[in-house]
């Protein structure tokens, strides 16, 4: 069995370079393109083109700090709005690069960790625009090599309250206002099983009094 070891600090040459190893063994429908690819206001690690022709930026950072991690995040997010302009013009003058008209761009971010945050933020973007690999990195005979991992959100379908079929178009389906009466304002007999509590106190919040136009109107 080959020596393993654990590494340290690594230059982002050499990081790109075990990435791109990564990547063509566990992601081998990404074909990679560019290297050091700069965009908005940084340089993208890789620029690849996945299975629907469209461009798929490839950041990596070493650091897992919740600011390094929340850069790298920011970063991808960018790039999706910078490549997105810049696709048409790619599609004319590189058609060999298997583009498609109006592929939609997406974003993989690589982090030794991502934070619980992080992952709920990430879950308010439409699927697949971003998706999150944690990686290890070790050194196998000298040479790097980085082990990926996908990361699954941090809110899963399976915990969601389920969702009541829609029976029409919801384009069919105008919502209308009921009043509310007074029996539905009553305290229920047994209490809320919620453990939520805001810990805060009436001294705590500083409410503005209403004005009186407001009362008027109302």
């Amino acid at each position: 069995m080959a020596d393993l070891e654990w590494t340290g600090a690594i230059e982002p040459a050499s990081l790109r370079r075990a990435l791109r190893g990564a990547l063509r063994q566990q992601a081998p429908e990404l074909r990679l393109i560019a290297e050091d690819f700069f965009a908005e206001e940084s340089p993208m690690d890789l620029l690849a083109v996945g299975t629907d022709g469209e461009l798929v930026s490839v950041r990596i950072s070493m650091n897992s700090d919740p600011a390094s991690a929340a850069l790298l995040f920011t970063r991808g997010l960018a790039d999706l709005s910078w490549l997105r302009l810049r696709h048409q013009d790619l599609l004319k003058l590189a058609p060999g690069l298997g583009l498609e008209v109006g592929a939609e761009p997406r974003s993989l971010m690589l982090c030794p960790e991502f934070g619980q945050e992080l992952r709920r933020a990430a879950e308010n973007l439409p699927d697949p625009a971003v998706r999150f690999l944690t990686f290890r990195s070790l050194r196998q005979q000298g040479q790097l090599t980085l082990l990926l991992e996908p990361q699954k959100p941090a809110f899963t379908r399976a915990q969601a309250p389920e969702a009541t079929p829609a029976t029409a178009p919801l384009e069919s389906a105008p919502v209308v206002a009921q009043p509310i009466s007074a029996s539905a304002l009553r305290l229920k007999d047994r209490p809320s099983s919620s453990t939520f509590r805001t810990g805060l106190r009436d001294e705590d919040l500083r409410l503005e009094p209403i004005p009186r136009e407001s009362l008027r109107k109302a």
